[in-house]
């Protein structure tokens, strides 16, 4: 309950289907392990996905219905955490604020990766915010499972 009660848009559905697709969190040495299972692995400077190649396909180890489960997550987090700034007449400005420190760690990797990357698309941005507080989400769960 402390973890769910610290994160918020965090739910004990959610904690339910973390713990469903990974198993007993303490199992995972590390929570680069549990990143991998969920789908969120860099695996030789590319990030976990599908692949043909069966040798590619066995280091992968990609399960899309686990990257869903995590997608999901990250996606309601990000409605619970983050919020646009609207100017006097309720006009979207453009410029977003965060009310929960998950919601800090996409803003600021999206800032971030925007800066660095300037080619990429909004939506592209977007997505590699968003697996970032997907992975320190789920580092901290792991930090405080182990505990």
């Amino acid at each position: 309950d402390f973890f769910i009660e610290e994160v918020r848009g965090f739910s004990h559905t959610q904690l339910a289907n973390i713990i469903g697709e990974a198993g007993d969190i303490a199992n995972y040495g590390t929570v680069s392990r549990l990143w991998k299972r969920m789908g969120l692995a860099v695996i030789d400077g590319v990030r976990q996905s599908k692949q043909t190649d069966k040798s590619k396909a066995l280091d992968h180890g990609y399960n899309p219905s686990r990257r869903s489960a995590m997608w999901n997550i990250g996606e309601t987090i990000i409605k619970a955490q983050v919020r646009n700034i609207k100017d006097e007449d309720g006009n979207k400005t453009g410029e977003s604020s965060a009310i929960g420190y998950l919601g800090q760690v996409y803003l600021g990797r999206k800032k971030d990766y925007a800066a660095r990357h300037p080619e990429k698309s909004k939506a592209h941005i977007h997505n590699d915010a968003k697996r970032y507080m997907e992975k320190r989400l789920l580092k901290m769960l792991w930090q405080a499972w182990n505990k």
